[in-house]
């Protein structure tokens, strides 16, 4: 399986874009903090204007922050979808075609990835990366201009603290990957059981609908104990590492203030700064615990890159293919096979017509048109038995009944001049014998410009 790089899909253009405002927002709120501290500290030195001047950067730069802060924001929902698509780009990319996976069981392991967990992952992964970048630059920036405008050693007790939490987080880092594992297994087995209430909860059977409310109710229990242990083991490390990381700041602003008694101008600077200190202080809680989340949706974007890959795994579906069960006919007249290579290169040498493939149950009739599919590629379109998820350019197929929707994608398919070949699944299984009429005779249309295999549900 060729290797990808998860985090690739989240390095885009638009993610630059998302992190150069909010660098600039974050250098504008840093400035304000220096521009009041310098105030404060020649309005206690008696120099009123120059006290002034300060202050009229400092209400400046509270001003104008909004700006960068509001287009942050905006390129941060762009960031988010462009990542998902960009995810999206490459798994068409390595599994576009393989027409074996689209079979029932492989839609109901791997479907929620792509229609729930997908997008909730991205959400929260582009989140988590613009807060953290946010609440780390705010901090060293705001520390950094303490400690110029008062006194170095402040930026010392702040680098004793975040080794702290360093160190923390590195302990229970797999402990918080294997939490959020759980809660995504969790999630995704509820997403699936939701999947199917449609049909239990709308056909009416009362046996099936007690059988899905139960799966339901066992996957919710599952699924919200999973996400309360992640949050519980994420809380309860980030509480704990936190405050042993306050203390250490605490001491040291203990420290300094002891010293300043007898130095009105540096303690009053002091005082001003302790409002942004403890700003910098609630970040330090959130940056450990957006780090904590960070380690369990790396978990869940390692994920997500394996199922990209989920078509490169080596399998040999022909094994399950019973040629000898399945009987391959072209009008009256029967074609003997025994490999389904021999029939691929049957049908190649064909530029039309209509052969049908006959089989009891199990035969691995299906499984032969998928195979036949993928081996073909491009030249070939593949409608199995149930296609309502397939795109085509006509809407009405979507309220159209079985009938007319085989009808309408025949009409697109027959001007698909790229396509040689047409496998037909099953087309026949839900049909009442005045809609079969019609689509035979469609379907002998059809084999006059392309190669149609067909395989029958009735005989």
């Amino acid at each position: 399986m060729l290797s990808f790089n998860i985090y690739k899909t989240l390095w885009n253009k638009a993610g630059l874009w998302t992190s150069f405002w909010a660098t600039l927002q974050q250098v504008t709120v840093a400035s304000s903090t220096y521009f009041i501290i310098q105030s404060i500290r020649y309005a206690t030195e008696g120099k009123t204007q120059e006290a002034l001047l300060w202050a009229f950067w400092f209400v400046v730069s509270l001003i104008v922050v909004f700006a960068p802060n509001t287009l942050s924001v905006i390129w941060l929902q762009r960031w988010r979808y462009d990542s998902l698509a960009s995810y999206m780009q490459e798994f068409v990319t390595r599994n576009g075609g393989y027409s074996t996976w689209s079979h029932g069981r492989d839609k109901e392991k791997y479907e929620s990835w792509l229609t729930t967990e997908n997008v909730v992952i991205y959400e929260n992964a582009t989140r988590v990366v613009y807060d953290l970048y946010q609440i780390f630059l705010s901090t060293v920036l705001n520390i950094l201009v303490i400690a110029v405008a008062i006194d170095p050693r402040i930026s010392a007790w702040y680098l004793a603290a975040g080794a702290l939490l360093a160190g923390a987080n590195r302990a229970f880092r797999g402990k918080i990957a294997l939490s959020a594992q759980r809660m995504q297994n969790g999630r995704r087995n509820l997403s699936d059981s939701l999947l199917s209430s449609w049909e239990n909860i709308f056909v009416g059977n009362k046996y099936c609908l007690q059988n899905w409310e139960a799966k339901f109710l066992g996957s919710l229990q599952n699924a919200k104990e999973a996400a309360a242990g992640y949050d519980q083991t994420r809380t309860l490390v980030s509480s704990c590492a936190v405050g042993m990381a306050l203390t250490v700041i605490a001491a040291g602003n203990g420290i300094f203030l002891k010293e300043q008694l007898d130095n009105p101008t540096a303690f009053a600077a002091l005082l001003v700064s302790l409002p942004r200190q403890l700003q910098v202080i609630q970040n330090i809680f959130a940056f450990f615990g957006l780090t904590l989340s960070w380690e369990g949706l790396r978990a869940q974007l390692k994920e997500l890159e394996e199922i990209l890959g989920i078509s490169q795994t080596s399998r040999d579906l022909e094994e399950f293919v019973k040629l000898d069960e399945i009987s391959v006919t072209n009008g009256g007249g029967k074609i003997s096979v025994s490999k389904v290579s021999q029939l691929k290169g049957f049908l190649d040498q064909k530029d039309n017509g209509r052969f049908t493939l006959r089989g009891k149950n199990g035969a691995g009739k299906s499984t032969l048109l998928s195979i036949l599919a993928e081996h073909t590629g491009e030249s070939s379109f593949f409608l199995p038995s149930h296609f309502s998820d397939l795109s085509f350019k006509s809407d009405e197929l979507i309220s159209q009944s079985d009938g007319n929707r085989l009808l309408h994608a025949f009409e697109e398919i027959k001007n698909l001049s790229e396509v040689k070949f047409v496998f037909l699944d099953e087309w026949d299984a839900n049909l009442d014998i005045s809609n079969i009429d019609k689509i035979n005779s469609a379907i002998e249309v059809l084999s006059q410009r392309k190669v149609v295999l067909e395989s029958r549900h009735r005989a």
